[in-house]
C-alpha cells in the first residue's frame, strides 16, 4: 500500500482522494454516502478536487482504480457503491487520519449528518431499516460527536421511547439485535466494554456499562457481563438516579444467579428492592420483588419466597396491567403455593 501511495498515486490527487473517501468506511461505501462526500462545500484537504469532477470524470477515475484492483469490481446489485479489500480501506483511512485529522473528522461528521437526516425508519422498523442508524453511530463517534450520537441516534431512534418516557429498547427486545447493539455500544467506550468514553458523565457511563452488560449476558458472555454490570452499579450509585440504580442491581442479580453465585445474587436482589422502593416506580417495585423471591427460592428459603411472591401479587393491580409483570405473576402465584407446600423431603421432586 505504501508503494502504491508513494509511486503510482504520486501526482494523482483525485485518485488518492477517492481512496481516502473509501477508507472512511468499514463496509462498501454506498452511492448516497459518496454523493454526500462529493457535495459542496468541499472538505478541505480531502474533496477539493473531487467536487470539481462531472459524472464522466468521476467514473473515469473509478475505472482506473478498478483496473489496478485498488477498488473492487462493481456490484451488480449496487453499481454506485465502491468497495475495496479491507486492508486497502484500513490503510487509506489511517493515512487520512494521520496526515489530515481535521478532514477525517469533517468527513465522518458529514456522513453522520447525512445518515441521520436521510434515514426514515418508520413505526415498526426492521433491522435492515435501522442499519443506516447503526452506521451513523460509528461515524458520529469518529467525528468526536459521541454525546450527540448516543442521545439523538442510539437512544432516541434505535432504543426508542415508550409513551411513559421510558426507553423501549426496541432493537434489543423487539428485534433481538444483540450483536448490532453491542457493536454500536462499543463506539461509546475507550476500552470495550470496560471503560466508557471520558466525554460522558457518571450517569451516562453507568448506563452504558449496564446496557453493555445486559447484551453481553444475552450473548452468553457472562464473565464480561458481570464485570460491566458490577462497575456500572458502582457508578450508578453515585449518579443520582434511583430507578437506574434499581434496574442495574436487578440485572446484576439475575446474571449472578445464572452462574450460580446465589449469595451474591441475593444481596444484589435485596439492594434492587430497596432502591426500587426509593424510586417509587411501581413496575420496578413489583418486578424486583418477583426476582428477589426467585433468588430466595433458589437459596432454599421457600417461606420467605412465598411471602414475597404474595406481596408482589398484591402490588400488581397498582401497576400498568399491560406490562409483562402480569404474565410473570400468573406463573409465580402458582410457585408461591408450591413454596408453602414444599418441605425438605419433597424438594428434589419439586
Amino acid at each position: 500500500m505504501q508503494s502504491y501511495e508513494e509511486e503510482w498515486l504520486a501526482g494523482q490527487p483525485i485518485l488518492r482522494a477517492i481512496l481516502h473517501c473509501v477508507g472512511l468506511f468499514d463496509r462498501p461505501a454506498s452511492g448516497d454516502c459518496l454523493e454526500a462526500l462529493r457535495a459542496k462545500p468541499p472538505i478541505l484537504g480531502l474533496t477539493d478536487e473531487i467536487v470539481k469532477l462531472d459524472e464522466r470524470g468521476w467514473r473515469r477515475n473509478i475505472a482506473r482504480l478498478r483496473e489496478v484492483r485498488l477498488l473492487a469490481p462493481a456490484d451488480p446489485t449496487d453499481p454506485e457503491a465502491l468497495d475495496a479489500h479491507p486492508l486497502v480501506r484500513e490503510w487509506f483511512g489511517d493515512r487520512l487520519r494521520q496526515t489530515n485529522e481535521a478532514a477525517w473528522k469533517a468527513a465522518h461528521s458529514r456522513l453522520y449528518d447525512h445518515l441521520r437526516r436521510t434515514t426514515r425508519e418508520g413505526f415498526a422498523p426492521t433491522l435492515h431499516d435501522l442499519a443506516p442508524l447503526y452506521h451513523a453511530v460509528g461515524h458520529g463517534c469518529l467525528a468526536g460527536r459521541q454525546q450527540d450520537a448516543l442521545e439523538k441516534v442510539y437512544i432516541n431512534r434505535i432504543c426508542r421511547w415508550q409513551v411513559d418516557g421510558v426507553p423501549e429498547f426496541y432493537s434489543f427486545k423487539r428485534l433481538g439485535a444483540v450483536s448490532s447493539d453491542l457493536a454500536a455500544l462499543s463506539w461509546f467506550f475507550d476500552r470495550p466494554y470496560e471503560t466508557p468514553a471520558s466525554v460522558f458523565g457518571p450517569l451516562h457511563q453507568s448506563w452504558l456499562l449496564s446496557e453493555a452488560g445486559a447484551r453481553l449476558r444475552a450473548h452468553g458472555r457472562l464473565p464480561e457481563a458481570l464485570a460491566a454490570m458490577r462497575t456500572g452499579l458502582q457508578m450508578t450509585d453515585g449518579a443520582g438516579s434511583w430507578r437506574n440504580t434499581a434496574a442495574a442491581a436487578s440485572n446484576l442479580s439475575q446474571t449472578e444467579l445464572l452462574i450460580g453465585e446465589v449469595a451474591a445474587a441475593l444481596a444484589a436482589a435485596e439492594t434492587a428492592v430497596e432502591l426500587a422502593d426509593r424510586s417509587a416506580d411501581t413496575f420496578l417495585m413489583v418486578d424486583n420483588r418477583v426476582h428477589r423471591a426467585v433468588v430466595l427460592h433458589a437459596a432454599g428459603q421457600w417461606a420467605k419466597a412465598a411471602d414475597l411472591f404474595a406481596d408482589a401479587a398484591r402490588q400488581q393491580p397498582k401497576s400498568e396491567p399491560a406490562t409483562h409483570c402480569s404474565t410473570r405473576l400468573g406463573v409465580i402465584i402458582t410457585a408461591s403455593c408450591c413454596c408453602r407446600r414444599v418441605g425438605p423431603t419433597t424438594r428434589e421432586n419439586t
